[in-house]
Protein backbone atom coordinates (compact mmCIF):
# COMPACT_ATOMS: atom_id res chain seq x y z
CA UNK A 1 0.00 0.00 0.00
CA UNK A 2 1.44 3.27 -0.70
CA UNK A 3 -0.18 5.53 1.71
CA UNK A 4 2.35 8.10 3.09
CA UNK A 5 0.66 10.40 6.42
CA UNK A 6 2.09 13.20 8.07
CA UNK A 7 2.36 14.93 10.88
CA UNK A 8 1.62 18.56 10.20
CA UNK A 9 1.04 20.35 14.01
CA UNK A 10 2.98 17.49 15.49
CA UNK A 11 6.13 19.10 17.77
CA UNK A 12 4.41 22.54 18.14
CA UNK A 13 4.10 22.28 21.35
CA UNK A 14 0.49 22.04 21.90
CA UNK A 15 -0.60 18.91 23.18
CA UNK A 16 -4.17 19.10 21.81
CA UNK A 17 -3.14 20.16 18.22
CA UNK A 18 -0.55 17.06 18.55
CA UNK A 19 -3.23 14.40 19.48
CA UNK A 20 -6.05 15.42 17.25
CA UNK A 21 -3.33 15.35 14.22
CA UNK A 22 -2.10 11.82 15.72
CA UNK A 23 -5.77 11.16 15.90
CA UNK A 24 -6.19 12.63 12.39
CA UNK A 25 -3.52 10.26 11.19
CA UNK A 26 -4.87 7.31 12.72
CA UNK A 27 -7.87 7.81 10.77
CA UNK A 28 -6.45 7.99 7.54
CA UNK A 29 -4.39 5.02 7.95
CA UNK A 30 -7.10 2.47 9.44
CA UNK A 31 -9.38 3.86 6.60
CA UNK A 32 -6.91 2.77 4.20
CA UNK A 33 -5.99 -0.37 5.51
CA UNK A 34 -9.91 -1.13 5.62
CA UNK A 35 -10.64 -0.24 2.14
CA UNK A 36 -7.88 -2.87 1.22
CA UNK A 37 -9.29 -5.43 3.36
CA UNK A 38 -12.98 -5.03 2.69
CA UNK A 39 -11.91 -4.70 -1.37
CA UNK A 40 -9.62 -8.39 -1.10
CA UNK A 41 -12.54 -9.59 1.02
CA UNK A 42 -15.29 -8.11 -1.42
CA UNK A 43 -12.60 -9.79 -4.36
CA UNK A 44 -12.59 -13.42 -3.02
CA UNK A 45 -16.27 -13.58 -2.51
CA UNK A 46 -16.53 -13.04 -6.26
CA UNK A 47 -14.56 -15.42 -6.78
CA UNK A 48 -16.10 -18.14 -4.94
CA UNK A 49 -19.52 -16.84 -6.16
CA UNK A 50 -18.16 -18.03 -10.04
CA UNK A 51 -16.14 -20.74 -8.78
CA UNK A 52 -19.92 -22.24 -7.33
CA UNK A 53 -21.44 -20.96 -9.64
CA UNK A 54 -19.05 -22.83 -12.42
CA UNK A 55 -19.75 -26.09 -10.28
CA UNK A 56 -23.27 -26.01 -10.00
CA UNK A 57 -23.22 -25.21 -13.69
CA UNK A 58 -20.98 -28.40 -14.67
CA UNK A 59 -23.25 -30.14 -12.31
CA UNK A 60 -26.75 -29.64 -13.84
CA UNK A 61 -24.95 -30.08 -17.48
CA UNK A 62 -24.04 -33.89 -16.44
CA UNK A 63 -27.63 -34.32 -14.87
CA UNK A 64 -29.21 -33.30 -18.12
CA UNK A 65 -27.02 -35.35 -20.51
CA UNK A 66 -27.07 -38.83 -18.19
CA UNK A 67 -31.17 -38.32 -18.52
CA UNK A 68 -30.67 -37.81 -21.97
CA UNK A 69 -28.70 -40.57 -22.40
CA UNK A 70 -30.98 -43.01 -20.57
CA UNK A 71 -33.99 -41.54 -21.69
CA UNK A 72 -32.57 -42.67 -25.40
CA UNK A 73 -31.29 -45.65 -24.47
CA UNK A 74 -34.77 -46.93 -23.65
Amino acid sequence: MGFHASLPALGNGNPELDTESLTQVVREVLEEVLKGRIKGTRDTLQDRCMDCGKKKGHSSLRKLTLRLSSSTTK
